[in-house]
């Protein structure tokens, strides 16, 4: 990792810490019970993620607490309640654990973020101007091109590349993700103030409880282990394919990438440049694939770039044992 990254991101941790500190030792709650509450709400919702295209990982709920707690509690109850759903979501259920320094610097941006966000509170109660709605809205967009930055910003310096570059290979559904979750801390928020903070609480208790059951509900529906035979994917592949994509700028690219998983849904390559469009051709003839794909995630690991692949024309049951032949 280069010097300026490592100085960067330590940087960042110095700083998440020491706002940590600050709000641990000015801890103020004027409602410990609707805080308390409202915290194990915003933990449980952390463990829920949604998979986004083009993003590497997953992303919860949780921000929408974050926001809650900056439009409705103190500054210590909203740093908390950040760097809390952010441990959630980092450590629950995932497939590869963070380096310590990664897990701290993403922890760390997140208190950042949340700090930097909740200023405008202290500016509006400053001048005794109590409007949660504008309050939310810049707090929420703070929030977003804080957290963001921050990590472009790390990424830029780790590959490095210009900013701008590392934001153009970055999916737009990040932001139409928080502006949902923006709208529901809102509505959240002004449903507090006009009927309580229990009603709240037992309304969003009520959509859980629903999700989880019609979750469950179309479970029973649906032919499961059929779905997961079809959607196994099979390691040791190890066979090449041409890849090729028309970049925003109208410009042709074409490379060759190692197959290392494949399924009949999609597949997992490591190519030796980023792709630079959200959907691709890949072509492999020597193993009958010849699909068009969508980019569900790509990422530097290791020299190479690591991108999730979802076709968009199933693989016949043919084309699908032909590729597992080459294990042999």
């Amino acid at each position: 990792m280069p010097k300026r990254a490592k100085a960067y991101i330590d940087a960042m941790i110095v700083a998440g810490i020491t706002f940590l500190a600050i709000a641990a030792g000015h801890w103020r709650s004027s409602d410990p019970l609707r805080f308390v509450l409202f915290y194990v709400l915003g933990l449980v919702i952390s463990t829920y993620k949604v998979r986004l295209p083009r993003i590497q990982g997953t992303v919860s709920g949780g921000f929408v607490f974050v926001l809650i707690a900056i439009a409705e509690f103190s500054f210590s109850e909203a740093i908390v309640m950040a760097v809390s759903t952010g441990l959630v979501q980092c450590m629950w259920k995932v497939k590869r654990k963070q380096a310590p320094r990664q897990l701290l610097f993403n922890l760390a941006t997140m208190v950042n973020s949340a700090t930097v966000a909740y200023f405008p509170r202290y500016l509006l109660n400053s001048v005794n101007l109590e409007q949660p709605t504008i309050c939310l809205l810049i707090a929420s967009a703070l929030y977003f091109w804080v957290n963001n930055l921050s990590v472009l910003t790390a990424l830029a310096l780790v590959e490095d590349k210009p900013v701008g570059t590392i934001w153009s290979q970055c999916s737009l559904w990040s932001q139409w993700y928080f502006f949902i979750q923006v709208a529901l801390a809102g509505l959240i928020s002004i449903c507090m103030r006009l009927e309580g903070w229990v009603f709240s609480f037992l309304i969003i208790v009520i959509l859980m409880v629903l999700q989880l059951a019609l979750k469950r509900i179309a479970k029973l529906f649906s032919n499961i282990k059929s779905h997961e035979r079809r959607a196994k994917r099979y390691d040791g592949i190890n066979a090449t394919a041409e890849v090729s994509w028309m970049d925003r700028h109208g410009e042709f690219h074409v490379t060759n990438a190692r197959i290392l998983d494949v399924s009949e849904l999609g597949a997992t390559m490591e190519s030796p440049e980023p792709f630079s469009a959200s959907t691709i051709h890949i072509c492999a003839p020597k193993h009958n694939i010849d699909a068009r794909g969508e980019i569900r995630y790509c990422y530097f690991r290791s020299g190479k770039y690591l991108a999730g692949i979802e076709f968009h024309l199933i693989l016949t049951k043919r084309q699908l044992l032909s590729v597992l032949q080459t294990r042999e």
